[in-house]
Parts: structure tokens; C-alpha cells; sequence
């Protein structure tokens, strides 16, 4: 299997974003407030296998680019 490239990566979120997002989400844009902040951490009581962390990672960098995102092991 081959992997993609970073390039690779970045133009299919890219493409994903315009997609999915559009100019908006009507709904989120009048809920949501603009300065609302997340903070996750997943638990789990056995090891587990996250398929497509990495990409999702980059999704969440492309969005917002300052934030502040650790994997742990």
C-alpha cells in the first residue's frame, strides 16, 4: 500500500471542507458561539485502534491552526 503525502493529505481535507462545510453550517453558525472552545480527551478501559487519527488531527489543525492538539500513547 502506498501512503499518501502530505500534499496528498492536505488537497482531499481541502476538497472534504468545501464539500461538507460550504460558505457555512446555517445551523452551527446561530447556535454555536464564535469564541466557544473544546476540550476532549478519550478514554478508554481497553487499548484500541483509532483508524484515521492522524487525518483527522490535520483536520482539526486546518480549521484552526493555533490550536493546541497532544496524542498520547
Amino acid at each position: 500500500m502506498t501512503e499518501l503525502t502530505q500534499s496528498e493529505i492536505s488537497d482531499f481535507i481541502d476538497l472534504a471542507f468545501i464539500e461538507d462545510i460550504g460558505p457555512g453550517d446555517i445551523t452551527s453558525d446561530n447556535v454555536i458561539p464564535k469564541d466557544a472552545r473544546l476540550r476532549v480527551a478519550l478514554e478508554t478501559r481497553e487499548s484500541i485502534v483509532v483508524a484515521g487519527l492522524d487525518i483527522a488531527l490535520e483536520c482539526f489543525r486546518k480549521l484552526v491552526p493555533d490550536a493546541k492538539i497532544e496524542k498520547m500513547q
